[in-house]
């Protein structure tokens, strides 16, 4: 995943070992269960916690303007 985000240059947010209690609360469709597990819980939080310093960091850069529908 690592070599296939440099190749599309877009950021890498991390990677969470291969643990089979992921898979079984996404089977139960209970994901979040995933962040009180100690083994998956730190790679987790992050990955969001990158996730959300990109999306501010493309905010800040590239600010959203509003949009006015045209009648």
């Amino acid at each position: 995943a690592k070599k296939k985000a440099e190749e599309m240059e877009i950021p890498f947010l991390g990677e969470v070992p291969i643990n089979i209690q992921i898979r079984i609360n996404g089977d139960r469709g209970t994901t979040s269960a995933n962040f009180e597990d100690s083994a998956s819980a730190e790679p987790l939080e992050a990955i969001c916690s990158r996730l959300v310093k990109n999306l501010a960091l493309k905010h800040m850069q590239e600010p959203p303007l509003p949009s006015l529908s045209v009648l």
